[in-house]
């Protein structure tokens, strides 16, 4: 508040301020990084909120219904959401399993008419795709975000590639959402960045069915890999 840091907070909270009259106040939206409750950071593709606020002593001043939009810098390098006939995920050759849209209407779909799905059962018990084409790596952060929901763990990572290696690095396993659709914000600039000579990366999911099931889905939307616009 007027360019003093007050915090952090989960939302939805209420914010002690020793202030009154009115009072600029700036919100960063933050993100748990790689899904985990210790790295919670503001996200860089993220817009602040900028809004006046009038504070009257003994009281408590409501914000009302806040927004935030991806900043003007940011590049979206891959997207799928499933809606369009044709996917930009590919199924490698030892995969025995399949991602396939949700019908219209499914019960399945988080949003929109279609979602993607994987069915493992013990016949088609490997499942392993990556986008479809190799994107450039660049020297700005890189995200990936998703929507998922899981009865199976399944893994998420990259293939890096240089002018004569390639490197398959797994960075994240998600687990198991008892039925909860989750979002999830994976920092990429790492694993990219590990491996000097490396110039483009695919991302990749995969993953056996785990032990004791007979069948499992998975359940994606809303991929975004983001990056920001280079200066």
């Amino acid at each position: 508040m007027d360019d003093e840091f007050l915090g952090a907070f989960e939302l939805p909270a209420k914010l002690p301020v020793l202030k009154s009259g009115k009072h600029h106040v700036q919100i960063w939206p933050g993100i748990k990084k790689d899904g985990i409750a210790a790295t919670r950071v503001s996200y860089v593709f993220y817009s602040p909120i900028n809004k006046d606020i009038n504070f009257a002593l003994d009281s408590t001043s409501k914000t009302g219904v806040l927004k935030t939009t991806y900043q003007a810098t940011t590049s979206f390098v891959w997207k799928e959401d499933f809606e369009d006939v044709s996917l930009t995920l590919d199924t490698t050759n030892r995969s025995t399993a399949y991602i396939v849209r949700t019908p219209v209407g499914s019960p399945l779909t988080f949003e929109g008419s279609h979602s993607g799905m994987v069915v493992l059962d013990s016949i088609h018990d490997f499942f392993e795709c990556q986008t479809h084409l190799e994107y450039p790596i660049p020297a700005e952060p890189v995200f990936l975000e998703l929507n998922f929901n899981t009865s199976n763990t399944f893994q998420v990572g990259v293939f890096s590639y240089g002018s004569t290696i390639l490197y398959q690095t797994p960075i994240i396993t998600l687990n198991q959402t008892n039925g909860q659709w989750k979002k999830i914000y994976i920092d990429l600039s790492t694993t990219l960045n590990a491996y000097t000579g490396m110039t483009s990366y695919r991302v990749y999911f995969s993953t056996f069915k785990d032990a004791g099931m007979k069948q499992s889905t998975i359940l994606f939307d809303n991929f975004k890999v983001v990056t920001r616009t280079s200066k």
